[in-house]
Formats: structure tokens, C-alpha cells, sequence
């Protein structure tokens, strides 16, 4: 974690610094550390104007709320990142929207049983992410290579 301090300390903005912090601080146990860092990802996100990563951040602070058991804060910031995500062109959806959207449906997933004991709408969540994640990682590339 040093290394990546010493990196914020030159570069406050450095989302891909802030986001393996927030991971390091889950990874931990330590949900309000790793809060800390996603909100300042929001507020990078802000600053440019970048909704890609307005949605990243939405979805790591609703993921730390969900950790916390501030579960209608996460509920709030899950579904602003999916509304993000049902706002962005398709054609125009990164790498890191696409994590962020996998996040936010595994959170909503965990919330729906956790807090809704509504386990249908759980799997819902849950094969959305891994459709999600099948046609971006697999169906996608398998694609370009049958176009050549």
C-alpha cells in the first residue's frame, strides 16, 4: 500500500491507484477505509465529468455500504450505478463500466437476499453479471476472431 500512497501523493487522481486501495481495504475487513477511497473515486468522477467512472465508484461505495450494513445506502448507490450503465450507448461502455455494472449486480444480488429474502430476484442479478461477463469476455472476442 505504500508504493500506491507514495503514487496518490504525486497523482490525487489516479483512479486505478484509488481502486486497488479500495480493494486492499475490502480485502481487509476495513469497509470504511475502503469507503474513504471509493468516494474519492466519485469525486475524481465529478471533477472530469466521467460517468464511466461515476459508475465504478457508485457501485464500490454501495458494495462498502452492503459490507457495513448500511444496506438502504447500497441499495441507493447499486442503482445508480445501474442507471448509469442503462444510460450509457452501448457502443461507448469501457472496460471499467463494465466492472462496475458486475459489481453492482453481484451487491443487488446480495442484497436481494440478505435484506428482500427474494432469492428469484437474486439469481436474476446474478446470471445478468455472468451473461454480462460471458458476452464481453468470451461470446465478443470469439466474434473478432471468426470476422478475420
Amino acid at each position: 500500500t505504500d508504493a500506491l500512497l507514495e503514487l496518490l501523493e504525486r497523482e490525487p487522481g489516479n483512479v486505478d491507484a484509488l481502486s486497488q486501495l479500495y480493494a486492499i481495504y475490502m480485502r481487509q475487513g476495513d469497509y470504511g477505509e475502503a469507503q474513504r477511497y471509493a468516494l474519492r473515486i466519485s469525486e475524481v468522477a465529478q471533477e472530469n465529468g466521467d460517468m464511466h467512472t461515476e459508475m465504478l465508484a457508485d457501485s464500490y461505495i454501495g458494495q462498502s455500504w452492503l459490507a457495513m450494513d448500511g444496506y438502504d445506502s447500497a441499495y441507493n448507490y447499486l442503482n445508480a450505478a445501474v442507471t448509469l450503465w442503462n444510460s450509457l450507448d452501448s457502443t461507448a461502455r469501457t472496460d471499467e463500466s463494465y466492472n462496475a455494472i458486475y459489481t453492482a449486480y453481484n451487491g443487488l444480488g446480495i442484497y436481494s437476499v440478505t435484506i428482500d429474502m427474494d432469492f428469484g430476484r437474486a439469481i436474476d442479478y446474478f446470471c445478468k453479471c455472468l451473461a454480462g461477463r460471458l458476452k464481453r469476455f468470451w461470446i465478443e472476442p470469439l466474434c473478432g476472431i471468426l470476422e478475420k
